[in-house]
């Protein structure tokens, strides 16, 4: 009975199996994200106690954003707090829009 009402309203049909078919490869792409957004940098050991300071700098153009760290920073939170065991320098540049 599905299969002769579909070849009946085609226009219907297409449309109906259509959105399903969006409305499905959406909800699959959002969820292939969040995982691996929720997944990023989970390797570590010590997970809890890691942290990531970063400056967040517009530039000219208003939309990217300067991910990096200070020359001195690690040296200075290790000289000046002493809950810091180790401290390392980020340098690298992301661009998000």
């Amino acid at each position: 009975m599905a299969w002769r009402n579909l070849q009946k309203h085609k226009a219907s049909a297409a449309i109906n199996i259509g959105g399903l078919t969006v409305g499905l490869t959406v909800s699959l792409l959002v969820v292939l994200f969040v995982i691996d957004e929720f997944g990023f940098d989970r390797f570590h050991r010590n997970i809890a106690e890691l942290y990531l300071l970063m400056k967040n700098q517009q530039q000219a153009d208003g939309v990217s954003t300067n991910r990096t760290s200070a020359g001195p920073i690690a040296g200075a939170l290790r000289a000046t707090l002493p809950e810091v065991a180790n401290a390392a320098r980020v340098a690298g540049t992301a661009n998000k829009g």
